[in-house]
């Protein structure tokens, strides 16, 4: 039997989990999966794709939706991409700042030099589709320390309703440095969908600063029409000067890494059924429960609870509808665990224990959240 060594060809800036954006393959729907309508101080921040939010800020004024779509790139091998279309048009004015963010934890960042003469280039790529063609602003942000340094660069789609992969290259601060080995965001991404007035300038780019400049006043505005949607998915940012292929995760390692800012309790499992169990603990009280909720990992830091649908508590072959909405014992939970408070209109033995379960409702789950 002969061998045959065969050398392999070398791939430049193929190290794994080179992509530092979660969930840039628009995989993870923890939130909804349902089209979200989202405005100032409405299901602004994160609201239904995992780790990406919306924001408006100074009170901005308009409305956009966002969906799950499955209109991807063909050939690329993805599955889903972020729909995002106005629901409700407006026009910018002064301090009012739309746009879609993404932020990445200061401790997931390799050491990129910043503040020092060798500070490293940064390659952000994204596909994109749009029928509202024009300049975009893609603003940058770090914390530097203690006044946050700013660039933005610019890109405009070559064609309308066309799928293409734009490629960006983000030159390091050399100035200054950003604390790493922290919980805190070390980089902020925007995708400007209009020019803030008072924040913007008369250029196509703008290179790290501290004054607040973070988009071209040439900015399209996204927002003037319902008509208007666009498309992103495969978002990339590795630290490189040039781009390389996107960096697809397995399933179960990318929702790993979104449990570390959110987690739906009970998960997603379409098979679960109605009555599934998420915590258990014992009754406190005649009318409250107290189950724990043992987290898939850690979480960045102790979480906030949110809680949709309907629940019960199970005990000694009794079930009680929940009276009120679940809470969270802020004093006693931490990033590992969640102790919740679960309140019924009567009938628990003190000290027995009991399940905490949906309520003949598939779609009832808690949501804790440590996000950035």
């Amino acid at each position: 039997m002969t061998q045959t060594k065969v050398e392999a060809q070398f791939v430049k800036n193929n190290r794994m989990f080179r992509n530092l954006i979660i969930n840039g393959d628009m995989a993870i729907w923890q939130r909804s999966t349902s089209t979200v309508t989202i405005s100032d101080g409405s299901n602004e921040g994160y609201n239904s794709v995992d780790r990406w939010k919306m924001m408006f800020g100074s009170s901005a004024g308009g409305a956009v939706q966002w969906s799950r779509s499955t209109d991807v790139p063909t050939g690329e091998g993805f599955e889903y991409s972020l729909k995002v279309s106005p629901s409700t048009t407006t026009n910018a004015t002064g301090n009012h700042e739309i746009a879609i963010q993404h932020f990445i934890e200061a401790q997931n960042i390799p050491d990129i030099s910043y503040g020092t003469s060798s500070a490293k280039k940064l390659t952000f790529s994204f596909y994109f589709k749009t029928n509202k063609v024009g300049l975009y602003s893609v603003y940058f942000q770090h914390p530097g320390s203690g006044t946050a340094k700013r660039k933005f660069l610019t890109f405009t789609p070559a064609a309308s309703d066309t799928w293409e992969r734009i490629v960006l290259t983000v030159t390091g601060d050399t100035a200054v440095a950003f604390p790493v080995n922290v919980s805190t965001y070390g980089l902020g991404i925007y995708i400007y969908l209009d020019n803030p007035p008072n924040y913007d300038v008369d250029a196509t780019e703008a290179d790290w600063q501290t004054s607040v400049v973070v988009a071209s006043e040439n900015n399209v505005n996204f927002m003037d029409n319902t008509s208007n949607e666009l498309y992103m998915t495969g978002c990339q940012l590795e630290v490189s000067d040039s781009v390389s292929d996107f960096e697809f995760l397995p399933h179960d390692v990318q929702l790993q890494r979104c449990y570390r800012y959110c987690q739906r309790h009970p998960s997603q499992d379409p098979t679960g059924g109605a009555y599934a169990v998420i915590a258990s603990g014992h009754n406190s009280g005649t009318t409250a429960q107290l189950p724990i909720v043992h987290h898939y990992i850690p979480m960045r830091g102790d979480p906030s609870l949110t809680n949709s649908g309907n629940f019960r508590v199970h005990h000694a072959n009794t079930n009680t509808a929940t009276s009120a909405a679940t809470t969270l014992d802020d004093n006693t939970s931490s990033p590992s665990i969640s102790l919740l408070v679960v309140t019924v209109s009567s009938g628990l033995t003190v000290g027995q224990s009991a399940l905490y379960e949906q309520n003949n409702d598939s779609d009832a789950h808690i949501l804790l959240d440590a996000d950035l």
